[in-house]
């Protein structure tokens, strides 16, 4: 009961971040720079109090697939925030949760899982539900519609970390955590560096508070409970819980924040989630 309570807290979490971004004035890859720097040294430090080390002799063999992981994880993360720059967070976190069905389906490809009749369904519907939530928002505005599609390649990066990780069976959850930090952060600062450069000293304090919470609660600490937890949760409970994400950011989005959300796009978003979850507990 403990890892589960503690699991919907880190959803909770998650689902509540847009709160925090919207009070951060930063370029989405920077925003996503500070993020990854202050999570690495919170789950350095964690491990450092714990005294447990890395076996870098025993996943060193795993070491080119977090590689991939840790850049998928840098693109995830600065299309994620650069799409509540462009459309509210609800509809950003709602096409975001396609990401499960592009799992499903890459999974067919790399994992030779056979595609039945039951994912085929699962994936139609899922579709629809996006296309719902495409139509809808497209007659608000072109830059609904960025918003959307920023959603929709962070899902994308978000399922190759998913599929990537599958092959990585002898480094644990925290230190695979925190290699695919410190590499996101190395990708993170070398693009910022050569892009827009480092802006971080406009920031006020509250951008500054917002910041370091986003970094040490909402990522480096939320990530240790999460990893902490997957051991110890059957699949069943993990898929029902993660739905406490996205159910979290559509009422911050439309309580707190006062985002607009239409009745069409509320179905799709919950075509989406139902059928994937549908297809996550049947598979369980």
């Amino acid at each position: 009961m403990k890892q589960k309570i503690a699991m919907m807290a880190v959803m909770a979490l998650f689902g509540s971040m847009g709160i925090l971004v919207r009070h951060i004035a930063l370029p989405a890859p920077e925003l996503a720079m500070w993020r990854a720097l202050i999570a690495v040294v919170t789950v350095a430090v964690y491990k450092l109090v714990t005294r447990q080390k890395i076996p870098w002799g025993r996943i060193k063999g795993e070491m080119l697939l977090m590689v991939i992981g840790g850049v998928a994880l840098a693109g995830d993360w600065i299309f994620f925030f650069k799409s509540f720059q462009y459309t509210t967070i609800s509809i950003a976190t709602l096409t975001y949760y396609f990401a499960p069905t592009l799992v499903m389906v890459g999974s067919c490809f790399l994992l030779k899982e056979h595609p039945t009749l039951q994912r085929v369904v699962c994936f139609v519907a899922a579709t629809l539900g996006l296309v719902l939530i495409i139509r809808v928002s497209g007659n608000t505005g072109p830059s609904t519609n960025l918003g959307i599609a920023c959603a929709l390649i962070a899902a994308v990066f978000y399922a190759v970390i998913v599929l990537v990780n599958k092959f990585v069976t002898r480094t644990t959850g925290i230190d695979r955590t925190l290699i695919e930090f410190a590499i996101a952060l190395a990708v993170l600062v070398t693009y910022v560096g050569i892009t827009a450069g480092f802006q971080a000293g406009s920031l006020d304090l509250l951008g500054w508070v917002c910041l370091m919470i986003l970094g040490v609660l909402y990522t480096g600490i939320a990530y240790c409970v999460y990893f902490i937890c997957l051991d110890k949760m059957t699949g069943q409970e993990v898929a029902i819980t993660s739905y406490f994400d996205p159910l979290v950011a559509v009422i911050v989005s439309v309580t707190l924040l006062g985002e607009p959300i239409t009745g069409v796009q509320i179905l799709g978003g919950a075509m989406i989630l139902g059928f994937t979850l549908f297809n996550e507990l049947r598979g369980t």
